[in-house]
């Protein structure tokens, strides 16, 4: 559904159908709080549920093309409701806000600085979350000497080290 309503959108905008994007809809949902995990056993649950009622349905013998305008109503929804990021983001902060989903976390994660979004602490209240991007760990790392640097950002010492590493293996290998 996701992709097919993706593949509409982008060919309406005179894009590529398979040009990047973060508007796919575990992007979304990432984007609004929920964690990697927690939007892909999500999305499994919804699939889940809606090809048990489609298998339920076809028991039943109803008409594949009921079926079938069930499945793009369902596509229509999800075009309307995407084509703004905000209320996107809103949907899936409340969703994620529902107690099935366990305990916000106490910094919700932000849009990766693209705009606030309301992303509610608890049912019932709301705050925005920062516009700016997600904070850097900050880790003491070794010193060839045995000392600890000074509070290197993790994400930066992980990068170095694998560019090294890169380079070893290109040395070697010649």
């Amino acid at each position: 559904m996701d992709c097919l309503v993706l593949t509409v959108r982008r060919v309406r905008e005179g894009r590529s159908p398979f040009s990047a994007g973060r508007d796919h809809i575990h992007h979304f949902m990432q984007d609004a709080g929920f964690g990697p995990t927690q939007a892909a056993l999500t999305l499994a649950g919804f699939s889940f549920g809606t090809g048990l009622v489609a298998g339920q349905l076809m028991r039943m013998d109803v008409p594949n093309m009921l079926i079938l305008a069930a499945f793009l109503v369902l596509c229509v929804g999800w075009y309307a409701l995407s084509t703004s990021r905000a209320k996107t983001l809103r949907f899936f902060a409340v969703l994620r806000a529902l107690p099935g989903f366990g305990p916000l976390p106490e910094r919700a994660h932000t849009a990766r600085g693209r705009s606030e979004v309301p992303l509610p602490t608890a049912p019932g209240s709301a705050r925005l979350a920062s516009a700016r991007g997600p904070v850097a760990r900050r880790s003491p790392r070794a010193e060839p000497d045995g000392s600890a640097a000074s509070g290197a950002a993790v994400g930066d010492a992980d990068a170095a080290d694998g560019k090294e590493a890169a380079r070893a293996r290109l040395r070697n290998s010649a």
